[in-house]
């Protein structure tokens, strides 16, 4: 099977989603979102992608993403993420992005919990925001999303939720 493609798009943002493996609700249990939001902070970091919004759901991940080349430093922390050894700081894209979001996670999990089984689907849905209208109707999605699906209040609170209140709509 060919690996899906994903079009780079550096002046707009993007709808990422990404599933835990066999839709298991791995993060009902909030150690394990505040380890994923932290995660997702510092990766958006790493990568130069300004965070606009997440939404942790039981089983699955939405984030909405920006090109941002204009940062102009990385905490050496963040750099550290990089197992391999080499400087991240320069390299983007939303593939690796979520590759670093998904593998580091995964590490965590091993790292705190040994033989804990968790594993994400392996592939994302990326979506272009193009237009305001579109970057607007995603950002409401992500905030009605633990409601629409008739989840408890906690869900629409920190570390499931956060929206910044810097976005250009």
């Amino acid at each position: 099977m060919s690996r899906q493609q994903h079009i780079r798009q550096e002046e707009f943002p993007y709808l990422l989603t990404t599933v835990v493996r066999g839709r298991a609700e791995f993060f009902k249990e909030v150690q394990w979102a505040g380890e994923l939001a932290e995660i997702i902070i510092r990766a958006c970091t790493l990568h130069r992608f300004a965070l606009l919004a997440y939404v942790i759901m039981p089983d699955h991940l939405h984030l909405i993403i920006y090109p941002n080349q204009a940062q102009a430093s990385v905490p050496a922390q963040v750099v550290q993420m990089n197992r391999a050894g080499r400087d991240a700081r320069a390299r983007g894209g939303v593939d690796k992005l979520m590759h670093s979001i998904k593998s580091y996670f995964a590490h965590q999990v091993f790292e705190l919990q040994p033989g804990t089984v968790f594993a994400w689907q392996p592939r994302f849905n990326s979506r272009v925001l193009n237009t305001s209208e579109r970057l607007h109707t995603a950002v409401e999605y992500l905030r009605a999303n633990a409601v629409r699906a008739g989840l408890e209040v906690r869900y629409t609170k920190d570390p499931y939720v956060y929206i910044s209140k810097d976005i250009p709509i």
